[in-house]
């Protein structure tokens, strides 16, 4: 029974709702106080992804949208079978191949470490063998973020922390015939542009690996948490576009929180006033 139903709301749907709008791409930000879900279509051969729909809402309406997903995913999947995700590289291979020229210089494949080592290898290898004009960036964190903190074979332990053989994803890049390997740290925006503009300029097959350890790790210590100041502060709001969780608007002044922030210094480098410090 859907939530709404429970709680004895009656819904109501307007001719012009009814036939709803298609949308297989959703970007999500959030702020300390909403969320922001961005639903949009891409289609093959179009560049761009136009939005179709923005969804705000609260944190607590967010959290229970997620629970309400998971429990109709789950009643689907016990009467329909497991849902499967494609691999990220194998399908922006085939998008590459059906857009051509108009979306090699524009789109990138975006995968994690453990993800990439049990389901995106086998993409990769596919792009490298059929010479593919695709650019992949592996998320390397150091650990299996997604579903708490296990280790995977790029980490050199095993699922109960023993030392275990460890996979070099740059050697392994390579050895499945990738030229181009660059290795970026997430916090250098600078390099991170750099590294993203010149291998969607290159022909032919490239893979970036942006490295750096999770910071909910027990091994990494957080830098002091930034402050901004009001004074300097131009109200631009860029500091707001990186999605940050400790960074929000207040009396038209960003503002963060101290109890959130890692002291990453990315907002830093977005901040041309040098309100943040």
């Amino acid at each position: 029974m859907s939530e709404a139903k429970q709680m004895g709301i009656e819904l109501s749907l307007d001719e012009q709702t009814a036939p709803g709008t298609y949308a297989n791409l959703v970007v999500i930000s959030h702020s300390s106080s909403e969320f922001v879900l961005d639903f949009a279509a891409l289609l093959p051969a179009m560049p761009k992804a136009k939005v179709q729909s923005r969804i705000i809402m609260t944190p607590e309406h967010a959290k229970r949208l997620m629970m309400s997903l998971q429990e109709n995913i789950t009643r689907y999947e016990s009467n329909m079978g497991q849902i499967k995700f494609r691999q990220p590289e194998q399908h922006h291979n085939g998008f590459n191949k059906i857009g051509g020229a108009e979306t090699e210089k524009r789109t990138v494949a975006v995968i994690g470490d453990s993800t990439f080592m049990h389901s995106g290898m086998t993409g990769l290898v596919n792009i490298s063998y059929n010479a593919s004009n695709s650019t992949v960036i592996i998320l390397d964190n150091s650990i299996t973020g997604m579903t708490g903190h296990q280790q995977n074979p790029t980490t050199g332990y095993n699922i109960h922390g023993d030392p275990a053989a460890k996979v070099d994803l740059e050697a392994f890049c390579r050895a499945v015939g990738i030229d181009r390997v660059t290795v970026v740290d997430p916090y250098d925006l600078a390099a991170c542009e750099k590294a993203i503009t010149e291998e969607l300029a290159s022909e032919g097959p490239g893979v970036i690996i942006s490295r750096r350890p999770c910071v909910l790790l027990k091994t990494v210590k957080a830098k002091p948490a930034l402050k901004v100041d009001p004074d300097s502060c131009r109200s631009c709001k860029k500091c707001m576009k990186l999605g940050c969780p400790a960074i929000s608007f207040r009396d038209k002044k960003a503002v963060i929180d101290n109890t959130l922030c890692v002291g990453c210094g990315v907002c830093r480098q977005k901040c041309a006033f040098g309100a943040i410090v």
